[in-house]
């Protein structure tokens, strides 16, 4: 008895992404097809391996079992390849990453990456989630992480979650500042939408002090005392303090690490390996604060 490597790739697709459709996105299979592949995966190994529902598609005990030995094979099949001059050891694959996490994704996940692939030229766009999947949609992006899951599709299980806080250089005296001085993306960033969103909905005056397009831009501003800004806690640095509770600064909303796909990324032998790779690394990333 023998199973096909595609089979498993888009079993362990379904499984990641939660449903029929995801899965297509991301193996370039049509939801029919998929089934195909599924069914007669299921009449190889004689169990039923996921349960299709209303919430989405789930997995039966057999399908449980199934994900690792899965992963197994398909890593096995993988370094296979790669040690005899196969998948992602040349080509081209360009990786999108979120702007608020470029400082500190790019030196975690490429290293490691380059060393299994020396010979794959990667690309790195860093942009917003707009931009981000606005270059995946048209196809100059084969995969991009982001941090909102909205309008995107082949998009598996959260990869990494991590704290916001709203903060200010360690000698502002902000409990004193009305209309508060704010330190902003620059105009129409999720993130400054996010931002003055939920100052408004608080009814907390405020004044846009600064307005740019970086994080080092953000990251400057308020280490200088320019204003306070909504950054994320590992960023904190020395010359910084988080805003106390007293000033009634509402919680953010901690952002949720994606990753999605071109549909193009199967026939794609480097993005392929830097999409397994992406995935495995990000979720274990310690990425401590300064």
């Amino acid at each position: 008895m023998t199973m096909d490597i595609d089979t498993l790739r888009t079993f362990l697709a379904i499984t990641e992404t939660g449903s029929f459709t995801g899965a297509g996105s991301r193996v370039g299979r049509t939801q029919s097809a998929i089934s195909q592949q599924i069914r007669k995966l299921e009449d190889r190994l004689g169990v039923s391996l996921l349960v299709r529902g209303g919430q989405g598609t789930s997995l039966t005990a057999a399908g449980t079992r199934l994900v690792p030995l899965a992963r197994e094979v398909i890593d096995a099949h993988d370094r296979a390849l790669a040690a005899f001059g196969g998948e992602g050891r040349g080509g081209r694959v360009a990786l999108g990453v979120p702007e608020l996490y470029g400082e500190r994704l790019v030196p975690l996940i490429l290293p490691e990456f380059r060393e299994k692939y020396p010979d794959v030229e990667v690309t790195i766009e860093q942009n917003e989630t707009a931009g981000l999947l606005q270059s995946l949609n048209s196809g100059r992006l084969d995969m991009t992480l982001f941090t909102d899951a909205e309008g995107a599709v082949g998009v598996g299980p959260a990869l990494y979650r991590n704290e916001v806080v709203w903060a200010c250089a360690k000698d502002l005296e902000l409990e004193k500042l009305r209309p508060l001085p704010v330190v902003v993306w620059r105009e129409g960033s999720h993130h400054r939408r996010v931002m003055l969103g939920g100052l408004d909905r608080a009814g907390l005056p405020y004044r846009i002090a600064l307005s740019t397009q970086s994080v080092s831009g953000i990251m400057s501003a308020v280490s200088a005392g320019i204003g306070l800004g909504m950054i994320l806690r590992l960023n904190l640095s020395k010359d910084m303090r988080e805003v106390p509770a007293s000033v009634g600064l509402p919680k953010p909303t901690p952002p949720v690490l994606y990753l999605a796909e071109h549909e193009s990324t199967v026939r794609n032998p480097a993005a392929i390996a830097m999409a397994r790779h992406v995935r495995e690394t990000v979720p274990n990333l310690k990425m401590t604060q300064n």
